[in-house]
C-alpha cells in the first residue's frame, strides 16, 4: 500500500492520471481476503457526484495504516470544488435492492 500512497501526491486535480499495475500494486486485498471474511457491493462514491462506479470491499475485521498514510489521503482535494476534501463520507443511503455478496 505504501507505492499506492506515496503516488498520491500525483493525484491533484480533477483528471489526473497515474497508470500502475493494479495487480502488483493490490495484490494485498487478495491476501487480505483470503485471510478473512468480507462483503461486497457495487455502491458510489462518497464524494460529490456520488457516481456509481465502485464495488466495495468491506472487511469484517480492520485493516489498519499508519498516521503518516492517514494524513496523506487528508491532502486530497475534491474534484467537484477543488478544496481540501475533510470528508467523504455522506448519509446512509437507501438498499436499493442491491445485491451484497459474503465472501469466505
Amino acid at each position: 500500500m505504501d507505492n499506492f500512497i506515496a503516488d498520491l501526491k500525483y493525484i491533484v486535480k480533477q483528471k489526473s492520471t497515474i497508470v500502475r499495475n493494479f495487480k502488483e500494486e493490490f495484490s494485498w486485498i487478495k491476501k487480505t481476503a483470503l485471510k478473512q471474511h468480507y462483503y461486497t457491493y457495487h455502491g458510489s462514491l462518497t464524494t460529490k457526484p456520488f457516481t456509481e462506479c465502485v464495488i466495495w470491499i468491506i472487511f469484517t475485521k480492520p485493516i489498519h495504516i499508519s498516521r503518516r498514510q492517514l494524513m496523506k489521503f487528508r491532502e486530497l482535494h475534491s474534484s467537484h470544488n477543488g478544496v481540501l476534501i475533510n470528508e467523504n463520507d455522506r448519509p446512509l443511503q437507501p438498499f436499493n435492492n442491491r445485491t451484497i455478496v459474503y465472501g469466505y
